[in-house]
């Protein structure tokens, strides 16, 4: 269960943590997620044997992705660096991807699934070396293959209504 927790914990920190937070403690953090879908007695314990263990990899992650210039929410802002205080961040280069992930993440899972029914309708098919499909893509170029118009609409009207669906 400490297991689960932690997947929960980092996936918010990955996903769902507010780039706009103010400084927090990471335990506060984590006490505050885990409290919604774990008993106080499992998130004390996991604060109290895995918090260390938890903060380093936040930290690991932050430098990842920081040095990959991939999508931050948060920032480990304690001097000694080690995950103790953590506060919103994100990139303006990035801002755009956030402001999807929170549309994702705000839509309800029956207009999540249709969504992704619909992205799966218009799908390219998989290329593996060697066969005569890498060829034909080759031979496209970098553009790839083209996709018919309504498959096009289909997506779009898909990401569209999910958007407009979402609460604000």
């Amino acid at each position: 269960m400490l297991d689960q927790i932690e997947k929960l914990c980092l996936s918010h920190f990955l996903c769902q943590f507010n780039p706009k937070s103010r400084k927090r403690l990471t335990a506060e953090v984590v006490r505050e997620i885990a409290l919604t879908s774990f008993s106080a007695e499992k998130v004390n314990e996991f604060i109290d044997e895995r918090l260390a263990k938890f903060q380093q990899m936040l930290v690991e992650e932050f430098n990842e992705r920081y040095r990959d210039k991939r999508p931050l929410r948060f920032q480990i802002v304690d001097a000694a660096g080690i995950g103790v205080i953590v506060s919103g961040y994100q990139r303006k280069k990035l801002a755009k991807e956030t402001r999807f992930q929170n549309t994702l993440h705000k839509i309800s899972a029956d207009e999540f699934e249709k969504m992704a029914s619909e992205l799966e309708e218009v799908e390219p098919a998989v290329v593996d070396e060697g066969d005569a499909a890498t060829a034909e893509y080759e031979a496209e170029g970098s553009a790839g293959p083209a996709l018919d118009e309504h498959a096009a609409l289909s997506t779009a009207t898909a990401i569209d209504s999910a958007a407009s669906a979402a609460p604000r």
